[in-house]
């Protein structure tokens, strides 16, 4: 991801996600955070899945807390 456009295109794919409540990208780092709705998620292989059907592709999930 490099550019505004990029940025975009990922908010706009997750944002379309019931569980997601908030999408954060950081150009810099090449890195996308995703807050959850209160009880939701999404699995490692849905957000993996985004990424790639959105023309990028997945290094690394962290989640917070290690879960």
């Amino acid at each position: 991801m490099v550019c505004d456009f990029c940025a975009q295109s990922i908010r706009k794919v997750f944002g379309k996600q019931a569980a997601v409540e908030t999408v954060k990208v950081d150009l810099d780092k090449g890195e996308v955070v995703l807050g959850m709705k209160k009880g939701q998620t999404l699995d490692d292989e849905t957000v993996g899945e985004l990424i790639r059907k959105s023309g990028y592709a997945l290094v690394e999930i962290k989640r917070a807390g290690g879960v």
